[in-house]
């Protein structure tokens, strides 16, 4: 890997958002794979609403990205607007950023909102991550023989719906990418494992998820928590799909508008 610009090269189109100047809390908003900020947009009303200031940004998805040089980014973000104590809401890969991010510097992190988390998506003897090599393998040479088909069959499965504007919106921004930034990108998550991190997040946590996701597999989730070296806990969503903030984003919002009113906001 070549030499990494200063600042946060993997961090673009930052967002400060508020309604008031006097606001609660600073609360960070990080999406998944293929996705951007933009998939946030029905959250975002209830947070403003509720006097939170919002950052959000889009990652710059690249094949030389790793998800410790996006906490690494999400560090220096963090720093230069000296946003200490905030709530982080971390969607898929930008949930493990985020676990990644706090362990380096608590001090920024007052919780952690691990939407969709996965640290490793293979089975192994001891873990069910819900995929098996043979499963990522095949997905892979699916992404490499023809990459427009594979987002066709990849949008609803992995939305768990066949609403045609969802499945269309996932699959244009899963074609902004190149195939081999796509691929590779792809590679490196789905056979990746970050499961020794866990014990080392003293952040309090609390792990959401849909009750019927095909990336992650509800077993994930309550591996996250008997794992995690901070208190945490689950709070499960009544819907399907790996991407509950276009699918059935009045249950996200109500799952957070609990949490974020049960959490002191003290630093």
């Amino acid at each position: 890997m070549g030499k990494r610009a200063p600042g946060y090269a993997s961090l673009a189109n930052v967002k400060f958002m508020s309604s008031c100047r006097e606001n609660k809390k600073t609360i960070i908003i990080s999406h998944g794979f293929g996705l951007d900020q933009s998939c946030w947009r029905h959250i975002l009303p209830s947070l403003l609403e509720n006097h939170y200031t919002v950052v959000t940004y889009d990652l710059v998805f690249s094949a030389a990205s790793t998800l410790e040089d996006y906490a690494d980014d999400l560090i220096s973000l963090m720093d230069e607007f000296d946003l200490k104590s905030s709530f982080f809401l971390g969607h898929s890969m930008s949930a493990m950023v985020g676990c990644l991010a706090s362990i380096k510097r608590p001090e920024f992190f007052h919780h952690l909102i691990l939407l969709c988390a996965s640290p490793r998506y293979l089975n192994s003897t001891d873990y069910e991550g819900g995929f098996e090599v043979s499963d990522i393998e095949a997905m892979l040479e699916n992404m490499e023989k023809d990459f427009q088909s594979w987002t066709q069959g990849f949008a609803p499965a992995a939305l768990g719906t066949e609403d045609p504007n969802l499945c269309k919106e996932f699959q244009d921004r899963l074609l902004s990418m190149t195939p081999e930034i796509a691929i590779t990108l792809a590679r490196s998550l789905y056979l990746g494992d970050h499961r020794d991190a866990l014990h080392k997040v003293s952040v309090p946590a609390t792990i959401v998820h849909t009750q019927n996701d095909i990336v992650v597999p509800v077993s994930v989730a309550r591996y996250i928590h008997e794992n995690l070296g901070g208190e945490s806990s689950v709070v499960a969503i009544p819907a399907a799909g790996h991407m509950p903030q276009l699918t059935a984003p009045k249950l996200l919002i109500d799952a957070l508008a609990k949490l974020l009113g049960t959490c002191d906001l003290d630093p």
